[in-house]
């Protein structure tokens, strides 16, 4: 892999060890001497996936990756390097959900952050012994998702209030969002996704609201029934990822009964400036996404 400067750091819950740090210095034990992040594999799916204008244009999608680290331990600067390398190994178990950190430090994406989900298969750890003070490791993780990804992202539109603002639930805090024509009645919103992959939002609506439906300006709806109702202080889920519906977070067939499926469907967005909107007279609806790359 073309040599890229970043930082890289595996994070599983408060556990956070710096594998490459963004400079070198005296007290960091270990050099990552080689990063592969690998390639998504492409599959085909059997899922009809029908876009706005009934063509289905989303059959083919990408798989998992492979993601390979070496490493070196310096034993010189800590006391025991197989210590340190039994909390590396511990990462790599199937069990285990770590994260990869890589923030960018080129003068061209100084500060930018993304994000690999990993999982520990499969399983792989190969041990070698240059030196006394060196332990080298390779470290192999799956990557589920095929796609780097950015930090969480989410506006809101509030119809009772008729605003629509930057959640102020989610840091860090960007304005990338321009106020449309909204009104009482419809709301809309602007918001840029970057990066260079497709995404697939979260949307949540809460109540009280009626029939509500959310638009995006390419035409892709989700629309509920019109007897169908959200109470105030619930809230509904749509997982444009998972393809699922939740009520209060809670998988519930009689709200996935409501979805009004003739003009329904669970779609993706591409990067760049798209129009949000909640069809709807009342209540408040949030759209939350991480922007997805390729790759660095």
């Amino acid at each position: 892999m073309r040599v890229v400067p970043a930082k890289l750091v595996l994070v599983d819950g408060d556990e956070e060890i710096v594998i490459r740090p963004e400079v070198a210095n005296a007290t960091d034990p270990i050099i990552c001497t080689e990063w592969n992040l690998g390639a998504p594999a492409v599959r085909d799916s059997v899922i009809e996936r029908a876009g706005a204008d009934g063509v289905l244009d989303n059959t083919t999608f990408t798989g998992s990756r492979t993601v390979t680290l070496d490493l070196v331990v310096r034993g010189d600067v800590w006391a025991s390097p197989y210590a340190y390398a039994e909390r590396l190994a511990a990462m790599t178990h199937p069990s285990r959900r770590p994260r990869l950190r890589i923030t960018r430090a080129s003068p061209e994406a100084q500060g930018q952050t993304w994000w690999m989900e990993l999982r520990g298969n499969p399983f792989s750890i190969a041990y070698g012994r240059r030196a006394a003070a060196l332990l080298e490791l390779q470290l192999t993780f799956t990557a589920p998702v095929g796609y780097l990804e950015g930090d969480l992202q989410g506006w809101q539109t509030n119809v009772a209030q008729n605003v629509i603002t930057n959640d102020p639930f989610v840091f860090p805090v960007s304005f990338a969002a321009d106020f449309g024509s909204n009104s009482n009645t419809n709301p809309d919103l602007q918001f840029t996704i970057g990066g260079s992959a497709p995404v697939a939002p979260s949307i949540y609506i809460h109540g009280p609201v009626t029939g509500p439906e959310v638009r995006l300006e390419t035409g892709e709806r989700f629309k509920f029934l019109d007897s169908y109702t959200i109470a105030g202080g619930d809230w509904v889920n749509i997982d444009m990822d998972a393809g699922e519906v939740r009520l209060n977070g809670h998988t519930d067939p009689a709200t996935f009964s409501a979805v009004d499926w003739s003009v329904s469907t669970f779609w993706r967005a591409a990067p760049g400036t798209h129009t949000f909107q909640l069809m709807s007279a009342s209540g408040f609806a949030q759209i939350f996404w991480r922007d997805r790359r390729m790759t660095i």
